[in-house]
């Protein structure tokens, strides 16, 4: 008899309503399989090679556990798919938990099919911000005068900046290679570049400074 192919999810929250929900949710969802559920990034990260693990669902609550759970398994599993689910819709907490590896940054009061579409994004490579925080980042941009003009104060060269839109807009690096007609080696090490200049560690992350200093609309 086949295993299953559905991806293999697992959550990181604390023990208490939210958790039993969100594993309820997860187990009635034909789309994937969850493994398991951890309160704790020591807990998950001896068990996500050996449960072959394909995407990690991380709730942030008002305390900095969940910013070093992230940073925790980024480190850990360089690969892996990480996804932010939380109801806060500061910008310095979406800010931090980009910056620190998450590919994704969910509300809880996004619909079931919101998250759906946001774990699916991760899966197939992408990443994927709540419409709600995209639109809360417009309304910073809207009312920050600084934050407009902080993308013509930075460090990247005119190249760097075609990478950081083309890869805010969702192209993968062969799509970027063939549009500027380079190599995807050479892509790759503008984007690498970009990323360390800006201290950014994930390409949702990169969405997001785009999105707050006008290099694209969301």
């Amino acid at each position: 008899m086949e295993h299953s192919r559905k991806p293999r999810i697992i959550i990181i929250e604390q023990p208490g309503l939210l958790r039993d929900g969100l594993q309820q949710l997860l187990d009635a969802d034909d789309q994937f399989e969850p493994v398991d559920v951890f309160d704790s990034a020591d807990h998950a990260i001896n068990n996500v090679s050996e449960r072959g693990v394909e995407l990690a669902i991380i709730t942030l609550t008002n305390d900095a556990g969940g910013i070093e759970t992230i940073r925790q398994l980024r480190t850990a599993y360089p690969q892996l798919p990480l996804l932010a689910l939380t109801f806060l819709r500061d910008y310095t907490v979406v800010d931090a938990a980009l910056r620190s590896g998450a590919d994704g940054y969910v509300l809880k009061d996004d619909p079931h099919d919101e998250l759906r579409l946001a774990m699916r994004s991760l899966l197939d490579g992408r990443q994927y911000l709540s419409p709600g925080i995209c639109r809360d980042i417009i309304r910073i941009l809207m009312r920050s005068p600084m934050a407009r003009t902080r993308a013509e104060d930075d460090s990247l060269s005119r190249r760097e900046r075609e990478v950081l839109q083309l890869v805010a807009s969702g192209l993968r690096t062969r799509e970027i290679a063939d549009l500027l007609a380079l190599s995807p080696k050479t892509i790759e090490k503008h984007r690498g570049s970009l990323m360390r200049k800006l201290g950014l560690r994930s390409a949702a992350a990169v969405t997001a400074y785009a999105i707050a200093n006008g290099y694209c609309n969301p």
